[in-house]
């Protein structure tokens, strides 16, 4: 395996082809000096806010990663499901206290780049745990696959139409603390 990789990675990748819809999620997957940067460049992102009610409350910025990050995040996905894909839309997010986003924010976001086989890859690069803010896939009506907030938590996720996503609403008990997230969204060439 790639040095970018870690050894979670080999558990990562049987969950992923084991699970009925192809989902999958770890907290070691990523090496420390990766996530390491990603984690920098979340913290210097200048996020917009977006708050409607009916899609969420959240910081949000489409800047692209940096090109040695996308290069490392490209091996990371060939080692995870093992196949080629390329990078069609990077999503940061930061929630704070009272933050949220609905499965209608997600079917925007997802629907400008819905296309065969595409594979979404979020990664938590939070400080602190918050015990809130888990990401919840939907099938139809009902939750299939949970992802718990904690930093370094890599879920890989195949999208369909028929599969939404929503992140859970973080607390008063939250106080001041911050969840960072970078999504990526990669379809195969």
């Amino acid at each position: 395996m790639s040095d970018l990789v870690s050894r979670g990675a080999k558990a990562l990748v049987s969950a992923f082809c084991q699970h009925p819809l192809g989902a999958a999620t770890g907290a070691q997957v990523l090496e420390p000096v990766l996530l390491g940067a990603l984690g920098e460049e979340a913290r210097s992102v200048v996020y917009v806010c977006q708050e409607r009610a009916d899609f969420g409350a959240y910081g949000m910025s489409p800047r692209a990663l940096e090109p040695s990050l996308t290069a490392a995040l490209r091996v990371v996905l060939g080692e995870v499901i093992s196949r080629q894909h390329t990078l069609v839309a990077t999503r940061w997010i930061r929630f704070r206290r009272g933050g949220y986003s609905l499965a209608a924010d997600d079917a925007y976001w997802i629907g400008e780049h819905l296309r065969n086989d595409t594979i979404e890859t979020s990664i938590d690069l939070s400080a602190d745990e918050t015990g809130e803010a888990d990401i919840v896939f939907t099938h139809g009506d009902a939750v299939f696959f949970t992802v718990p907030q904690r930093l370094g938590q890599l879920a890989v996720v195949r999208r369909t139409a028929s599969i939404a996503r929503y992140d859970r609403y973080l607390t008063h008990r939250v106080g001041e603390r911050e969840v960072y997230r970078v999504r990526l969204l990669f379809a195969q060439r």
